[in-house]
């Protein structure tokens, strides 16, 4: 790769939309938005008194969605995110890439580095790069160009970057690792010997951390009659409390009602994984490691299970590792 191009990677996952981005000084900075897509509003109703959204409008196919980190100001209060298979063909999903091209603040990207879970690659590559190439024109009148885009499975980008920063390369390509990526809508699985992946041993399962957090709110309904959204009960987890009418109720008190769920993800995955007498390692990464870390513990108490300190970045920074590689 030319030292003057520039290279940006994209992590567009159903709970969290990440990207790289740089500063003045050229420094590659990682930053993360909320994936919401709502249609936008239609009028400043503080007029003017109150501060901006920190959003960027996008239209797709005559529809305009307002994207970006105060996206949650305008989601309607019954708001459903898009949890299947259909995810990457949706109109909110490419509002979401174009969002996020929007703040890589670039008017040029030489190679765009994008990732999808491991068994909607084959299936989708094409359809992606398609969209994603060429000129991406935003409401505002500006336009990225965009040249050259990759699109590899997402957790061969946690894989890259636990292997660059573990600064042990040598030792790292002669082991065997599983790779377990837990997203907001699915959990991924990578079997892989240093940065050389096992097809055949690799699983995406449609339930990640929204099965999670749908579990604990029939939990929550059921001990306190009170209905709670997944993007409420997201704060809670991250903070360990949820204020409910006035109170702050532990969440750890009502974890316990998740295992199952948990636990159903681990055993789907490791249907396609299979044994696991050849692994040497196992690295936990993506924004719902630490909630799955101690069914994992105790699913292989022998094995050495590392969590991926880069939480909700790891893909999107091996993304740019591998564009800037490229």
């Amino acid at each position: 790769m030319k030292s003057h191009a520039i290279v940006r990677a994209l992590d567009v996952g159903y709970g969290n939309t990440k990207y790289s981005t740089a500063n003045a000084a050229g420094k590659i900075r990682y930053k993360a938005f909320r994936s919401l897509a709502p249609t936008a509003a239609i009028a400043d109703i503080s007029a003017g008194t109150m501060c901006k959204r920190d959003t960027v409008c996008v239209s797709i196919d005559d529809v305009c969605y307002e994207i970006g980190p105060d996206s949650e100001y305008v989601v309607d209060v019954e708001h459903v995110p898009v949890s299947d298979h259909s995810y990457v063909t949706t109109p909110e999903y490419r509002a979401l890439c174009r969002g996020a091209l929007a703040y890589m603040r670039a008017p040029r990207i030489d190679v765009l580095v994008v990732g999808l879970p491991v068994t909607r690659v084959t299936s989708h590559i094409a359809q992606l790069r398609t969209e994603l190439s060429g000129p991406q024109k935003l409401d505002d009148g500006r336009s990225i160009e965009v040249n050259r885009v990759i699109v590899i499975a997402q957790p061969i980008g946690g894989a890259l970057y636990t292997t660059f920063s573990s600064g042990d390369y040598n030792s790292f390509r002669e082991q065997t690792t599983l790779t377990i990526d837990i997203g907001a809508g699915t959990s991924d699985a990578l079997v892989s010997r240093g940065l050389k992946a096992f097809p055949k041993r690799c699983e995406t399962h449609a339930g990640g951390m929204l099965a999670v957090l749908r579990q604990l709110a029939d939990t929550i309904n059921e001990s306190y009659g009170v209905e709670c959204s997944t993007l409420m009960l997201d704060k809670a987890l991250r903070s360990g409390v949820l204020p409910i009418a006035g109170q702050k109720i532990p969440v750890s008190s009502m974890l316990d009602s998740t295992r199952p769920i948990i636990d159903q993800a681990i055993n789907a995955l490791m249907a396609r994984v299979g044994t696991v007498d050849d692994i040497d390692r196992i690295v936990l990464i993506g924004g719902g490691a630490p909630f799955f870390e101690p069914r994992v513990r105790h699913r292989f108490p022998n094995h050495e299970v590392s969590v991926c300190d880069a939480g909700i970045f790891a893909n999107v920074r091996g993304f740019q590792i591998a564009g800037t590689a490229s």
